[in-house]
């Protein structure tokens, strides 16, 4: 039973009904560009994020596999899992929520 089926019914009976929405936000494509613009922002988000994860993983241990040990923070752990570290939990629980 919808909207038009109950302003029918109610008019039936004798009375005057109307649908008047409350906000703008009823209107189903005003909602899905919404969406869709915040999804798109998540998406290019994390496409500029992953970059830097890439040339991590990819190209410094081929160009520079020094570096990937050269920089140790506490407990001998290397910079280069930190950084790893970081962009990836930005994109997984960031911009995956």
């Amino acid at each position: 039973m919808g909207i038009r089926s109950i302003i029918d019914e109610i008019e039936a009976i004798g009375f005057g009904a109307k649908y008047e929405p409350q906000s703008d936000k009823s209107d189903i494509r005003i909602i899905v560009n919404q969406e869709v613009r915040k999804y798109a922002i998540k998406f290019f988000t994390s496409l500029f994020l992953i970059i830097p994860v890439f040339v991590l993983i990819y190209l410094i241990p081929i160009t520079n596999p020094d570096f990937i040990t050269a920089h140790n923070t506490t407990n001998g752990v290397p910079v280069y899992v930190f950084l790893n570290a970081f962009f990836a939990t930005i994109i997984q629980v960031v911009m995956g929520s």
